[in-house]
């Protein structure tokens, strides 16, 4: 109760917040649940229980990017390649940000190469490319893992765009086999994985279950859009 207020009684609201915890101290988490009922024929059950938890973030600096419009003015070359308006590099400063003022509305790509920073993107909310409508300022949060050769980044939407959060999407194939859930930007990561084909079963309550086949070589990104029955 000293570290944790309120502990021993028990809570009934949530979020709970361990930020204050010391880890090392406190390295397990249990969870108890009270259960009554006034009808003694029927005995109280919990169907389901569920943790989510954010961990960090811990500012990464020093992170080279490249940001990229849609919008060209003009092409270059007997290939026509595109000229794009807004085509510039940045990189993080000491606190894991940059800010950049006075944009053009567009569409924006976040352009990171992952090999060569030693991170793998696990979640880029919103995910890229993204639409920065006129007078809106727009927060672009891109979380790191340490960098492995082959993996994949699952983005789960239904047909309107909009994220799909707590989806269980399992990846298997080749003795893989993996279940992870989507996090509040309807997005999931796999790392550690061969370069073949894997199969992707997506099941979210309230949706029809989706599945697909994603070649993985290097760092992949599939979206997928699931419908409501």
């Amino acid at each position: 109760d000293s570290a944790l207020p309120g502990n021993s009684a028990g809570f009934t609201s949530s979020p709970i917040d361990l930020a204050g915890l010391s880890t090392s101290t406190y390295t397990a988490l249990r969870l108890t649940a009270e259960l009554a009922t006034e009808n003694t024929a029927i005995t109280p059950r919990i169907n389901e229980w569920t943790i989510v938890y954010e961990e960090g973030p811990v500012p990464v600096p020093n992170i080279p990017f490249d940001l990229q419009g849609t919008k060209t003015i003009g092409t270059v070359g007997a290939s026509s390649t595109p000229i794009y308006k807004y085509d510039a590099s940045h990189q993080t400063g000491s606190d894991g940000r940059e800010t950049l003022t006075d944009m053009e509305w567009d569409s924006y790509s976040v352009l990171l190469d992952q090999s060569g920073v030693g991170f793998n993107i696990t979640e880029m909310c919103p995910p890229s490319p993204f639409a920065l409508n006129p007078n809106i300022n727009q927060s672009i949060a891109i979380t790191l893992v340490p960098y492995t050769v082959h993996s994949l980044r699952v983005v789960v939407e239904d047909g309107a765009n909009n994220y799909i959060t707590h989806a269980s999407v399992r990846v298997s194939g080749g003795g893989y086999d993996t279940t992870e859930v989507t996090s509040d930007c309807g997005q999931t990561f796999f790392g550690n994985m061969s370069a073949q084909e894997y199969d992707i079963e997506v099941t979210a309550a309230g949706y029809q279950q989706a599945t697909t086949t994603s070649s993985v070589s290097g760092s992949v990104v599939e979206t997928i859009i699931m419908t409501t029955p």
